[in-house]
């Protein structure tokens, strides 16, 4: 390969790593919203934490990643 196609494959990469970032701030917006929307409902409430939880996981496995 030569170096102008590992330069093509690295910029794509960080070009998706944007949108996977992109995407997932927006879900944490969209999940904060909820929990506040549903604050007084406790089922609803705990599924949302649920999720929330699972977004910091994805989150944590992101900021980990050493291949950026």
């Amino acid at each position: 390969m030569t170096h102008w196609g590992f330069f093509v494959i690295i910029t794509i990469m960080n070009k998706n790593f944007r949108k996977v970032n992109l995407k997932l701030s927006k879900a944490f917006e969209i999940v904060f919203d909820l929990k506040t929307k549903y604050l007084n409902e406790p089922k609803i409430y705990a599924d949302l934490h649920k999720i929330d939880e699972r977004l910091e996981e994805i989150k944590k496995i992101i900021e980990n990643d050493t291949s950026k």
